[in-house]
């Protein structure tokens, strides 16, 4: 008996184990993520694993003890066999032929620099041996139903159990002595298995193999005297939710999925076809906004009186600032106008504003104090500083509007 109670006891560790890591990524709790046992977390969908393979474990513990409850553990357990084969299997496809059958988004997405994505190859997925791995211990519990209900022997428990004792052994050396290899990890193929992964597969193969054991001690033959009687009805349950009931709401889950992603898919290629076409005309407007500069630079009008209206700028009813104004704005508000700019401004060397072509906006340089590049650069090129926004209510500048020097 003692051996189905470590096993039973193996169960429900992998089971809070799986749990508690579930948690962590709904919630967003990265140690959880880790079971403090590594900075690489488990992946979502492993822990969803290990809670279906910790409960596989208990019933086949408790099928293996001949409990009064048998009938219920075989037709729960091949409903929790396969939950997990249908998952891996879709999830090993992916892996293989390169496509999302929809499994993949079940999960908790991860995000860039987010825990437990130090070694991953894609966004998700878990190792591919630990894939398999999961399929052959949901294969047991299959087997497990029908060797107790036809009282056949099968190797199959105690194969699978060490080989996944061995994977997950070798996967906790392969951190210990940090190998890469030996955790399964092979750059830009495979993603690899993590410690906290590798110790509950050791876990599970302890416990299975008790279990198996267990049947050929004393004391479990003593117990194999209880027959073990299923019911019409039950295998009638066992058959519709296994092998009907679960395959339709999974092929429907994918089926929506694939629609959902589809759709998701056709609103951001229209949505980057408009964001590609509103980056050429920003594009095509700065280009604008240059050639105007190159060509504004050179005007005989402002090389004329520039130095006059910077002269008089202290005493603009001066006959003198008078005329130059007026030759400035006989040029600048009509190539105002003409390019729709709300504002040309001229400064002198001390940044102080010399000009304006529309007074309605008449305020200080606040731009060189935010900007100091302003009455550096434009004296080799073209300048084009950040974009800043006036507001007219405040009398701020904020970042969104753009200007040249």
């Amino acid at each position: 008996m003692w051996k189905i109670r470590i096993a039973k006891l193996a169960g429900y560790i992998i089971i809070l184990s799986g749990l508690l890591v579930a948690i962590g990524w709904v919630f967003g709790i990265d140690w959880l993520k880790t079971l403090l046992l590594d900075t690489t977390a488990m992946k979502f969908l492993t822990a969803v694993s290990f809670i279906s393979g910790g409960i596989m474990l208990v019933l086949t513990a408790k099928l293996t003890a001949r409990k009064s409850s048998s009938e219920f553990i075989m037709t729960v357990l091949p409903i929790f066999s396969l939950i997990v084969i249908l998952t891996m299997v879709s999830l090993l496809f992916s892996v293989i032929i390169g496509f999302d059958f929809g499994v993949v988004d079940i999960s908790i997405r991860e995000k860039s620099q987010q825990i437990g994505i130090l070694y991953s190859i894609t966004s998700n997925l878990p190792s591919v041996i630990m894939m398999v791995s999961f399929i052959l211990i949901a294969l047991t519990g299959l087997f497990e139903t029908v060797v107790c209900y036809s009282r056949m022997s099968c190797l199959l428990l105690p194969l699978v159990s060490i080989f996944v004792m061995v994977v997950g052994t070798v996967a906790l050396v392969g951190h210990i002595i940090s190998i890469p290899l030996l955790f399964y990890y092979i750059s830009d193929k495979f993603s690899p298995m993590t410690i906290s992964t590798a110790l509950l597969f050791v876990i599970w193969g302890i416990g299975a193999m008790l279990c198996y054991r267990a049947k050929s001690d004393s004391d479990a033959k003593i117990q194999d005297s209880y027959p073990i009687k299923i019911t019409i009805l039950s295998k009638l349950v066992i058959v519709f939710i296994s092998f009907i009931l679960i395959p339709m709401l999974f092929s429907n889950y994918v089926a929506f999925v694939s629609a959902k992603n589809h759709l998701t898919d056709m609103q951001i290629s229209k949505m980057n076809t408009i964001a590609n076409l509103k980056t050429n005309e920003i594009m095509q407007y700065f280009k604008h906004i240059n050639a105007d500069m190159e060509i504004a630079r050179d005007f005989w009008n402002i090389k004329k009186n520039m130095p006059i209206v910077s002269a008089y700028m202290h005493a603009q009813s001066n006959p003198k600032y008078i005329v130059a104004k007026q030759s400035l704005d006989s040029q600048f508000k009509t190539f105002q106008k003409v390019n729709q700019y709300i504002n040309f401004v001229l400064l002198n060397t001390k940044g102080e504003v010399v000009y304006e072509s529309s007074q309605e906006h008449k305020h200080e340089a606040v731009w060189v104090k935010i900007c100091e590049n302003v009455l550096i650069k434009p004296k080799t090129e073209i300048y084009l500083s950040p974009i800043f926004h006036y507001d007219e209510i405040n009398k701020k500048y904020y970042d969104s509007r753009y200007f040249g020097a």
